[in-house]
C-alpha cells in the first residue's frame, strides 16, 4: 500500500505519517523541505496545496509513485 499524507512535516500530519509506516509505504507532502527530509518517509513532494502549479506537481508525483 502506498499512502500520501499531506502536512507530513510537523504536527498531526507528521504523527499520522509515522503511524502509517506500520501498514505501508508512506509518502509526505508539505511546504517545508528541510522538515520533510527529517521524517524518514518513503519519499516526499515539496508543494503548497494552495497553488495550482503545485497541485499539478503533486498529481504527477502521485501517479509516479502509484499512491493509492
Amino acid at each position: 500500500m502506498n499512502i500520501l499524507v499531506t502536512g507530513a512535516s510537523k504536527g498531526i500530519g507528521k504523527a499520522i505519517a509515522q503511524r502509517l509506516k506500520a501498514v505501508g509505504n508512506v509518502y509526505g507532502c508539505a511546504r517545508n523541505e528541510h522538515a520533510l527530509k527529517n521524517t524518514n518517509l518513503s519519499g516526499y513532494c515539496v508543494c503548497d496545496l494552495s497553488k495550482t502549479q503545485d497541485l499539478e506537481i503533486l498529481g504527477k508525483y502521485i501517479q509516479d509513485k502509484n499512491i493509492d
